[in-house]
């Protein structure tokens, strides 16, 4: 199976505040999160990617993915903490002009010019800012780390753009019916095994990636009501979703991972995006679940040929 990134195009259909549009690259900022690259690939933050507030990316994260106020909270504290930089306010262009007119009345241009003086102090002090691709920096205390789902290992800086192979990889697990957790922790148990040894905190980043991707993409069919053990499984609290029949369809996994954008249908009631706010404790939670059965997998992964993408979970 092969996969091949789609051509960049606008979606006249679509408003065009927050249309697909998926830049060339090299032609704007950009990090290894698909889930950052989508928001600005739809406009929720700036789509050039850079220079963003911390503010304006901890409302999207929040909003789009109905992620909880903590969470966005860490994710936002830790993008800006260890990949942040120190910029000056741009000069605001609605700053009225002074001297105002000569015909303004003495209040009036006493106004204006404690507004420009305010204006001019406040740009006189740093703010930090984030650009998208400074993600990308790998090391002990940076976010960018192997084994990531659609990213190449290896590097001095993490990948921006998904490996097409990888994609096609991920995809080849899902097949018709969909990824369920079991293959999604098979799959990333392999990408840690094909990958550099990673560190606590990149293992930690690497999982949860995993639980986020789950979270915010499964679904779960009718009859997916109960827990259901596999053979020679023990069944554990918070199973439901875990070992029933819920999944995440390839279609997601390639509009998200792949192509960088909202899957068809995010914004529709009873739509793609998660109903239930996605918290931080069962992130995590979910997380070392997925690493368990991970390690708790006894069949073969087979790497797939690079030049490919063939392969399986």
């Amino acid at each position: 199976m092969s996969y091949t990134p789609p051509v960049e195009q606008l979606d006249s259909d679509i408003p065009q505040t927050h249309a697909y549009h998926r830049p060339p690259a090299g032609s704007a900022s950009r990090s290894p999160c698909p889930g950052l690259n989508t928001l600005a690939n739809h406009g929720y933050i700036p789509r050039s990617g850079s220079d963003l507030s911390f503010f304006e990316l901890f409302r999207a994260i929040a909003f789009v993915y109905n992620l909880s106020y903590p969470l966005a909270l860490l994710l936002t504290t830790g993008g800006f903490a260890t990949c942040g930089r120190l910029s000056w306010a741009p000069a605001d262009r609605t700053t009225p002009s002074w001297p105002p007119a000569r015909h303004a009345p003495w209040p009036t241009r006493i106004a204006l010019l404690l507004v420009a003086l305010a204006k001019t102090a406040l740009r006189a002090v740093p703010t930090l800012t984030l650009d998208l691709n400074a993600l990308s920096a790998r090391g002990a205390a940076k976010i960018a780390h192997d084994a990531a789902l659609v990213h190449a290992d290896g590097g001095r800086t993490a990948p921006c753009a998904p490996s097409p192979p990888l994609v096609a990889r991920l995809l080849a697990c899902a097949g018709a019916q969909g990824l369920g957790l079991h293959e999604l922790a098979r799959y990333h148990a392999g990408r840690e095994r094909d990958a550099p040894p990673l560190s606590g905190l990149h293992a930690q980043i690497a999982a949860a990636e995993c639980s986020l991707v789950w979270q915010v993409l499964h679904y779960c069919p009718p009859s997916a009501l109960a827990p259901v053990p596999r053979e020679g499984e023990k069944k554990e609290a918070g199973d439901t979703l875990e070992t029933a029949e819920c999944v995440v369809s390839a279609s997601r996994l390639e509009q998200w991972l792949g192509e960088e954008r909202l899957p068809d249908g995010w914004w529709e009631p009873a739509g793609v995006r998660p109903a239930q706010t996605i918290g931080v404790l069962q992130t995590r939670s979910l997380a070392n679940r997925i690493e368990k059965l991970g390690q708790a997998q006894s069949l073969t992964y087979n790497r797939a040929p690079s030049s490919s993408g063939d392969g399986a979970c």
